[in-house]
């Protein structure tokens, strides 16, 4: 695991649109519960002043923006750790006016997950960064007063800033596809589309050795299919130790109809050497309990388990 320094109280968590901008009500619950287990906030370029506007496109602000903001609070001492505000689109854009050299010098944890997934796999291939798939503002602190399973979510975070061990939990997993009972190794991945986008450019890390995992969200089997098929013709699924499927939210025929989502995973992997295992507690539900990536991970029908 890419280690960092735990937070306490009082310690200041950045907040940042990366992606598309947050709709204000919501943005400001977040902030509220983010705020209400002992941390302080530092929020950079209004990421509600846009929401609904064509301004940036489909984006917060301009790439160029989002990304200078990004390095503002790593290069921030006072900041501790960076908290993306949600997901949707436009994390891409930024990526070529990062200074990841500059970026490293600064070793504090990224939370994301969804369109973010393209930053976090960017920064876990040019940079050794703290690195974790876990909830955004608006997708779980925002409703973690209403709702039992988003505040399970925001407390698994909390916990592992903490340094508490309260993301350590291991839920029974089932065999999906593969072969093989247990494997081990480092942790990587994300949303499915965000890792496919990211093939053949110069932020597409390697795969090779790790345990890949993965979530999606309103595709249907066949484009799941699909992007699974374009890892394997790129060579990318072939050197893994095991696969961690999240939740695949939403990911159906509109009228039941073909091969099921699972299926079309099935067919992908039927023929490869290490276990693939579903459906974990992270993606786009209520329950997206945070990854490391990096981290040494075993994977059984246990679960997820974190080897000392």
């Amino acid at each position: 695991m890419r280690v960092f320094e735990s937070l306490k109280a009082g310690d200041v968590i950045g907040v940042i649109a990366l992606s598309a901008a947050c709709e204000p009500g919501r943005f400001d619950r977040g902030i509220r519960a983010l705020e209400s287990y002992g941390f302080r906030t530092k929020v950079v370029l209004d990421p509600a002043e846009y929401y609904g506007s064509k301004a940036f496109l489909f984006s917060s602000a301009a790439a160029i923006d989002r990304a200078e903001g990004l390095s503002d609070l790593y290069r921030d001492s006072e900041v501790r750790a960076i908290l993306a505000a949600r997901g949707a689109y436009g994390c891409m854009e930024i990526l070529p006016h990062l200074d990841f050299k500059e970026l490293s010098k600064h070793p504090k944890p990224l939370i994301g997950f969804s369109d973010v997934t393209a930053l976090l796999l960017a920064l876990y291939h040019r940079t050794e960064l703290p690195l974790i798939h876990g909830p955004t503002l608006e997708s779980t602190f925002s409703k973690s007063s209403l709702d039992p399973e988003y505040q399970k979510s925001a407390e698994s975070l909390v916990g592992l800033l903490r340094g508490d061990g309260a993301h350590d939990r291991a839920t029974p997993l089932r065999l999906i596809s593969g072969n093989g009972n247990e494997s081990l190794g480092p942790l990587i991945g994300g949303n499915l589309t965000l890792v496919t986008s990211l093939l053949g450019s110069e932020w597409d890390p390697s795969f090779d050795g790790h345990i890949l995992f993965l979530e999606e969200i309103g595709e249907q089997p066949y484009r799941v299919h699909r992007e699974l098929l374009k890892l394997k013709l790129a060579g990318k699924l072939s050197g893994l130790r095991g696969v961690l499927l999240g939740q695949f939210t939403a990911c159906e025929h509109a009228k039941k109809l073909g091969p099921t989502c699972e299926e079309a995973i099935q067919d992908i992997f039927k023929d490869c050497n290490y276990p693939v295992y579903g459906f974990g507690e992270f993606g786009h539900v209520a329950a997206n309990l945070p990854l490391c990536l990096g981290q040494i991970a075993r994977l059984s029908p246990r679960g997820v388990e974190y080897p000392e």
